[in-house]
Formats: structure tokens, sequence, C-alpha cells
């Protein structure tokens, strides 16, 4: 038998630009639809949603003993690119490295200023998904961030 966990946390309710601001379940705000390669980011959203991931992380680790090393980020769309920014992008360089992150149909967003620590990099492998007639986010996206990932040293599986 396997000894797992899974953590499953909605997004929050946030106003939704492209949605003419209507509140529903967003892990950030998007401005641009569909969501190509020079979207707008929404910083401060996805930076509260980051923080938001790392929480549930250390209360793993407190209340149950799961090392960040044993866990593994992922997400669909949104959430795709929340877990692609906290497992990569600016990640402290004293922070454990994730066991993985998997990307469904994502995106990487704040592209730049992408900070990959080496660590991270390396350790952190990425599992990413999309589909090859997206028309929401566009596969392009996928291409972009497997290249950017890449060109920082990341082990990614890309599957379209």
């Amino acid at each position: 038998e396997l000894d797992i966990t899974y953590v499953f946390p909605p997004a929050n309710m946030v106003g939704i630009t492209v949605n003419g601001g209507e509140k529903m379940p967003g892990w950030f705000d998007v401005f641009d639809w569909p969501i190509g390669v020079d979207a707008k980011d929404d910083p401060k959203g996805l930076a509260m949603s980051v923080k938001r991931v790392e929480k549930i992380v250390t209360q793993l680790r407190e209340e149950e003993g799961i090392d960040p090393s044993r866990v593994v980020l992922g997400g669909f769309s949104q959430g795709g690119a929340v877990a692609l920014t906290a497992s990569y992008n600016r990640r402290k360089r004293d922070a454990v490295p994730f066991a993985g992150c998997v990307c469904m149909s994502g995106w990487l967003p704040m592209k730049d200023y992408l900070d990959v620590s080496e660590e991270s990099a390396a350790s952190t492998p990425l599992f990413w998904a999309h589909g090859q007639y997206d028309d929401k986010i566009p596969h392009e996206q996928q291409m972009f961030g497997v290249n950017k990932l890449e060109a920082a040293g990341g082990d990614v599986t890309a599957c379209s």
C-alpha cells in the first residue's frame, strides 16, 4: 500500500477582467483572451497564489511530516501556471526543490522575470501536457515555456 497524501486546494473567488470583472474561481486575474505568449500577467495575484501554495506545503511538512522534496505540484490552466511559478520561478535559493511538477494546458507567466535556481531546475522534473488545438491557451505557450525552462536547465517532458 502506498502512503500518498493528495491535496487539491480550490482557487479563491477573484475578479477576472476578461469576464467583465466578474468574481469567479481563479488563481489570479486574466487580462487577455486567448492567453498568448505576450499576454499581460497579474504579478500580485500570482504571487499571492504562490504564497498560498507554499503555505500548504509548509503545513504538510509541519503537520504530516511530508518534506517538500516529496511533494509534486500540479495544476490545470491557471493552476498549471501557479504550479510552474511555485516550482521554478524565483524560488528561494535555500528552498528544498519539489519532487516534480505537472502542468496541464497551462503557461509560464512572468517569463521576462524568470529566475530558476540550478537546484530547482535539476531536481524538479516537469511533465507538461498541452492540446495542440487549445484555443484558450494556445499550444505556442507550451513550446515557449518548455524552451525557457530547458534553457534554464530544467528536465522537461512535454506531450501534446
